[in-house]
Order: structure tokens, then C-alpha cells, then sequence
């Protein structure tokens, strides 16, 4: 079983409603808070994680996905940036540098469910070709 985290941390410039918007736009199965400076949406199982991993098949973008996963991992946690400006329109990057900042995925626990998941994706790409 897995954990999921995603917190995006507020500029004093953005609206929060959007920022909510585009986190749910990945992420619309997670529980979200609305705090003071920052939101944080929780979930379990992986399919917390549904929608996120069908973004990265519709985009290609799984190979990308699973190298970044292989780098970012240590033991049974995983936290990788996905810039939040990209997100407001359905989209995924991944980049800790952008304008707005990153909206940050922790996925904690059988972390390899991910990595399987995203995996097949490349499974099924190959095998249609």
C-alpha cells in the first residue's frame, strides 16, 4: 500500500483556488487542506495516483517518468517536483525551477506499485507499435 502526499507551497501572488485547481487537475482523488501558505492533498493506494499516471501514458512521457522515479528514490519514499503552472492545464513537468514553483508528489510506502504501473505503460506503448 502506498501514501500519497502533494503540497504546494502559496506565493503571496497566486490566487489559492487555482493552485487547488491545478493540483486537482493531477490529483483528483486526494483529500486536500487549504492552509495558511501552502495546500497539502493526501490519499492512499494507487489509485490516489490514477489520473497522474494516466496523464504521463496520454503525454509519452513514462520512460522520463521512471528514470526521474529511479533518482528521486530513497528506501520506501519517492518526492519529485512537478511544476505547478503546467498543471493548471491538465499537464505534467517535471522542474523545481519554474515561475510558480513546484507542486511536490511524496509517495510513501510500496513505492514499486508506482514504478509497475508507470512501467506497463511503456509495456503497452512498445507492444502497440
Amino acid at each position: 500500500m502506498i501514501e500519497v502526499t502533494v503540497t504546494a507551497r502559496l506565493k503571496h501572488t497566486e490566487d489559492p483556488e487555482k493552485v487547488l485547481q491545478a493540483m486537482k487537475n493531477l490529483f483528483p482523488d486526494l483529500e486536500y487542506e487549504v492552509r495558511e501558505g501552502y495546500i497539502v492533498g493526501r490519499g492512499r493506494g494507487i489509485e490516489a495516483l490514477r489520473t497522474f499516471i494516466e496523464i504521463i501514458g496520454r503525454e509519452a512521457i513514462a520512460p522520463r517518468t521512471l528514470q526521474l522515479l529511479r533518482e528521486r528514490k530513497r528506501g520506501r519514499s519517492i518526492v519529485i517536483p512537478i511544476d505547478k503552472e503546467v498543471a493548471t492545464v491538465s499537464r505534467i513537468s517535471f522542474d523545481e525551477e519554474g515561475e510558480m514553483g513546484p507542486i511536490w508528489l511524496e509517495v510513501r510506502g510500496d513505492v514499486e506499485e508506482l514504478e509497475n504501473a508507470i512501467r506497463s505503460l511503456v509495456a503497452d506503448r512498445d507492444s502497440s507499435r
